[in-house]
């Protein structure tokens, strides 16, 4: 599955399914919306296994906001220097997206570790968009009565629980320490640890698994 992606006459290609046109129009559109289409594509029973399955293929991938502010983060989070947190520090992330990205490093205690830092200022932008995204919802409900059956307000629910829980990352490390306690006894399975001494409501902390 591919698309050729043009922010104008996208919608419309006529060799392309919905799901299909729909996924090129939020990867046009940017990061905000790439977002909502990769959270409905995991609710089918909403929009239909067909768009669920176009959707499914979106990526959220952006260049990687500075190093510098990364540092100044940490170390404001933290109260500590970054060289006296971290044995070395890679000031270059293994993968940054739309909401966070991610760098390698090393604990003093020899450790390897990831960890995950939300870009600046995103929240606020989530919320400005998310909020139109609402409006939109709204207007369209009142005005296009066909298009009460696709769920606009619920789909709209469901997209602004998901991202509540993706902007906390302390939400997201005490997620995973639950899974971590509930597959403890479980040696097939191997759940990252969290350093939760170097974790933040921006930053997250947890083991590197190769």
């Amino acid at each position: 599955f591919s698309i050729i992606l043009y922010p104008i006459g996208l919608f419309t290609k006529s060799n392309l399914n919905f799901g299909q046109r729909l996924a090129g129009l939020f990867q046009s559109l940017g990061p905000i919306y790439i977002k909502f289409g990769q959270t409905l594509s995991t609710r089918p029973d909403l929009i239909g296994t067909e768009v669920a399955d176009s959707l499914k293929y979106l990526q959220d991938k952006l260049p990687p906001f500075s190093y510098r502010i990364v540092k100044a983060r940490i170390e404001e989070r933290f109260g500590q220097k970054l060289s006296d947190l971290f044995d070395s520090f890679d000031d270059t992330p293994v993968a940054a997206a739309s909401i966070a990205q991610v760098h390698k490093a090393k604990l003093k205690s020899g450790e390897i570790v990831a960890v995950k830092i939300l870009r600046p200022n995103i929240a606020q932008k989530y919320e400005e968009d998310i909020a139109f995204l609402e409006y939109g919802a709204e207007v369209i409900t009142r005005f296009l009565k066909k298009a009460k059956r696709l769920r606009p307000k619920e789909v709209m629910s469901v997209f602004r629980q998901s991202m509540n829980l993706e902007l906390n990352l302390r939400s997201e490390a005490a997620a995973a320490s639950r899974i971590l306690d509930n597959f403890a006894n479980d040696s097939s399975i191997h759940i990252p640890r969290i350093y939760w001494n170097l974790t933040h409501d921006d930053i997250i902390t947890l083991e590197w698994i190769d």
